[in-house]
């Protein structure tokens, strides 16, 4: 069975913007996805933590997304700026305070294309370590 990659990137950033108490499930056999939250009230299969049919979709960080590609894009795009986002990223806050260099720069929109084609080659990747087919064809 295929699942829509559109689907399970949708479906990363619903775990990643989550609380902790986010979860989201992939049926390998049918393809179909389960949403868990406190908010959402979806009927879930009973053998969901049980069988090896369902597998949990990793947040942006559990994909290797991390400060660390945010310091990747500075050091291709914005090399002069390298130091100060070590410092930004040395400190809370941080990606707010990123974001607000790099529309300084007039590089946001590049940053979100970057990490866009980036979280798809991860999601592509971690679909392919799980055995997961995708219904659409991956545009990288």
């Amino acid at each position: 069975m295929t699942v829509t990659l559109s689907d399970v990137e949708s479906a990363v950033e619903f775990v990643t913007s989550g609380e902790g108490m986010s979860e989201v499930y992939v049926d390998r056999c049918t393809g179909a996805i389960y949403y868990i939250d406190d908010a959402l009230e979806e009927s879930l299969p009973e053998d969901l933590y049980e069988s090896t049919q369902y597998i949990a979709v990793p947040n942006k960080q559990e994909l290797g997304l991390d400060k660390s590609l945010a310091i990747q894009f500075v050091a291709e795009n914005l090399p002069e700026q390298l130091d100060l986002a070590y410092e930004i990223f040395s400190k809370k806050g941080a990606y707010r305070r990123f974001k607000d260099l790099l529309n300084t720069a007039d590089k946001l929109e590049a940053w979100y294309s970057y990490e866009a084609l980036v979280l798809r080659e991860a999601i592509i990747e971690w679909g392919q370590e799980n055995n997961l087919r995708f219904s659409e064809a991956p545009s990288l």
